[in-house]
């Protein structure tokens, strides 16, 4: 099985104009990938709703995003305290 992907949104992930764009985050990948082609609206909890409809149009849960994103960070800690 290949790893999962979501998308991710949080209060930094913005545009010069204060559009939220999304990353897109691959389970047991580090980091993200800034998905600068979606562009949401510039009030959070409605940017918010959107990522987790793309997200449930790729068949992944609230619970499924937490455990993608989860996993990156692991290995993003993981690398950083140990190179």
């Amino acid at each position: 099985m290949s790893d999962r992907i979501c998308y991710w949104l949080d209060e930094t992930l913005t545009d010069r104009q204060g559009h939220y764009v999304p990353g897109l985050v691959v389970e047991n990948e580090s980091g993200y990938y800034e998905q600068t082609k979606v562009v949401l609206a510039m009030d959070l909890a409605a940017a918010k709703v959107v990522v987790e409809g793309l997200n449930a149009d790729m068949g992944i849960t609230p619970e499924d995003a937490r455990d993608i994103i989860g996993s990156s960070m692991r290995l993003g800690n993981i690398k950083d305290d140990h190179g």
